[in-house]
């Protein structure tokens, strides 16, 4: 299974559900009449997020991407309800119990718009990680990373990439230090190319890709989903225009 089929794999109403889609070949070698009877998604269990220290009756009513870090198996989603980055820990390895809520990023120091009834405004939205590296979007086209070895309550850096709306729609090339934002809510969509120092976390040296007829991608309808292909060493955009 995919990065970006583990990090689409959910739905939340008033609680967080996991869900695992199980891979059609779980090896190189012909799949088993098990596997390819079994349901292509099931349910795993639920975790409540019940809102913040500060508001902890908050219900999760709204939401963006979400993702999970291969190296460690932290889930992080952008929980507009509560201002924040939900944490879970899927494996166990920091909590002693899989599946469980580990904390959530966010508060003054961050400083995410949270849900402003419109998801062109509202924050964090796209989220994607690479230990020690965590980075978001937020509503006011902040670009926002983080040091997982350092602070969970302090960013590294908080970049704006110039728009008016929602930063978005994150890929990330750990390799190379590449982190590809997208504003997809403004007039004329565009992508702002950022550099990630791999050992601070920190973003620098914007470059800004702008979707338009003289660029060649005339995107009038917006810009989805990136993604990162190490084997062709290219970002993916989808433009449902196109």
């Amino acid at each position: 299974m995919s990065e970006k089929a583990a990090c689409r794999a959910h739905r939340i109403t008033r609680a967080l559900a996991l869900f695992l889609a199980v891979p059609l070949l779980l090896a190189l070698g012909a799949p088993t009449a098990k596997a390819a009877n079994s349901p292509a998604i099931r349910l795993i269990t639920t975790i409540p997020i019940n809102g913040t220290a500060g508001k902890p009756t908050n219900q999760l009513f709204s939401f963006d991407i979400s993702y999970v870090d291969p190296a460690n198996g932290l889930y992080y989603l952008g929980d507009r309800s509560n201002a924040a980055i939900d944490v879970i820990d899927t494996t166990g390895a920091f909590t002693g119990t899989p599946d469980t809520l580990y904390g959530q990023i966010g508060g003054g120091a961050f400083g995410f718009q949270g849900d402003t009834g419109t998801t062109a405004t509202s924050g964090p939205n796209g989220v994607a990680a690479a230990f020690p590296c965590i980075f978001a979007g937020d509503g006011n086209s902040r670009a926002i990373s983080i040091n997982a070895s350092v602070s969970f309550v302090q960013p590294v850096s908080a970049l704006n990439t110039g728009g008016q709306f929602r930063a978005d729609e994150l890929a990330y090339d750990p390799a190379d230090g590449l982190l590809l934002v997208t504003n997809n809510a403004e007039t004329v969509p565009f992508s702002t190319l950022l550099t990630v120092n791999k050992s601070t976390c920190a973003l620098s040296n914007p470059i800004k890709i702008t979707y338009n007829a003289a660029s060649g991608v005339n995107a009038t309808n917006g810009a989805e989903q990136s993604v990162w292909d190490p084997g062709t060493q290219r970002f993916y955009i989808s433009i449902p225009e196109i």
